[in-house]
């Protein structure tokens, strides 16, 4: 019985020890489970943005205006956090400006404000670092959209959706001609501006100085919504089959795709958009070139994304595909020419800067941004300042 009791307390306490390891084990499998992941990733000439499950923002890259958020460094190669009035489910880049759209419906937006893109009179011109709430909207937000120095929401408005823009409107980017002067010839309005003929969008881009919006929904895989944008077009930005100065919005003036658009993108430094049509196949048009064009090879396009340098990325099957600083030959080639080089695989998003891009790849709990190419500013976000021709993981 003396050699019984020794035994069982000497293995109780074996016993003891295995039950806390597996306690221990399981509580880091569920912290696992839980760790929040990236869900949006945003991107601009020199920095980007993400949106992880929980809500909360992240930016990092070039931050001379703050467009990064509330940190004296004017290159930040690691992710900071900024901090909202609440959860957020989506962030835009702008280039020197970035914004979120929280859960709740209201969006704040930090950085420059030398043309009333974050909706302040700016007199004077002043960086803000902490997020500012955007008064005026009619109504909760759905969806926001980042041009050069100009922004727009999609907004619900007496049972239907409404674009709402501000910001620079030298260009009528906001959709009306409402402004007043803030320099030679430039002209800006830091009250959001009701865009009368893009009544019952669906989804809105917004290119350096134009913006453009999906009307109504895609009715079935071969239907798709028009397209109408507004703004500059002296490098057919606007899609409409000719260049000209600038245009106002006109429901009797839609840009050209075959079967309609099922998505649409532009980035806040561009002067062309891009949008998905049936089969997944991509249409672009602008940067000299007025009328919608096929770009070749295309097909199953899930996502993509483009940028002023000529920089763009398509998600086809989960692979990302690139042409990084291409865009002399993107648009403007006979016929037009797009020579994308494979970088990954197993990709949800995609978004572009200038020379650098990142995705969203993995699935469960190992889902994460990567990020290669330029990283003069930290745009990589991987707490250097060293480019990469290969996907470097952002230190989220």
């Amino acid at each position: 019985m003396k050699y019984q009791s020794g035994f069982l307390r000497r293995y109780s306490r074996h016993f003891s020890a295995l039950i806390a390891a597996c306690l221990a084990t399981s509580a880091l499998q569920i912290q696992a489970r839980t760790a929040p992941i990236p869900i949006v990733v945003a991107a601009s000439p020199t920095h980007a943005c993400a949106v992880k499950s929980d809500g909360t923002v992240w930016c990092w890259g070039d931050n001379v205006h703050h467009e990064v958020g509330d940190t004296p460094l004017s290159s930040v190669s690691l992710p900071t956090r900024v901090y909202l009035e609440g959860p957020a489910r989506s962030v835009v880049t702008g280039v020197w400006h970035s914004c979120a759209l929280l859960n709740s419906g209201a969006v704040e937006c930090w950085g420059n404000n030398g043309a009333s893109e974050l909706g302040i009179t700016p007199f004077p011109p002043t960086d803000y670092p902490t997020p500012q709430h955007i008064a005026g909207l009619a109504g909760a937000a759905t969806a926001i959209a980042a041009g050069f120095n100009h922004t727009c929401a999609l907004v619900n408005h007496l049972g239907t959706k409404a674009v709402q823009c501000w910001g620079e409107n030298t260009y009528w980017q906001l959709g009306t001609t409402a402004g007043y002067l803030i320099g030679t010839g430039d002209i800006a309005n830091p009250v959001p501006q009701y865009v009368t003929a893009a009544e019952g969008a669906t989804a809105i881009t917004a290119g350096a100085f134009f913006s453009c919006a999906m009307i109504g929904s895609p009715l079935s895989p071969t239907a798709g919504a028009s397209v109408q944008c507004w703004g500059h077009n002296m490098l057919g930005d606007l899609g409409r089959g000719y260049t000209s100065a600038k245009q106002l919005p006109d429901k009797n003036q839609t840009v050209g795709l075959p079967g309609g658009a099922f998505a649409l993108h532009a980035g806040p430094d561009s002067n062309f958009a891009c949008a998905r049509i049936q089969n997944g196949q991509l249409r672009c048009w602008g940067s000299g070139t007025p009328t919608p064009v096929a770009m070749p090879g295309m097909y199953q396009v899930t996502d993509f994304a483009q940028s002023g340098w000529g920089d763009q990325c398509v998600v086809a099957s989960g692979g990302v595909l690139c042409a990084l600083n291409s865009g002399s030959v993107l648009l403007n080639s006979n016929p037009p020419m797009l020579m994308m080089t494979p970088i990954l695989s197993g990709a949800t998003a995609v978004a572009t800067g200038a020379d650098y891009a990142c995705a969203i790849v993995g699935a469960g709990i190992n889902v994460k941004i990567q990020c290669w190419g330029a990283n003069q500013s930290g745009q990589l976000g991987n707490g250097t300042f060293v480019d990469s021709p290969f996907p470097v993981d952002v230190l989220l």
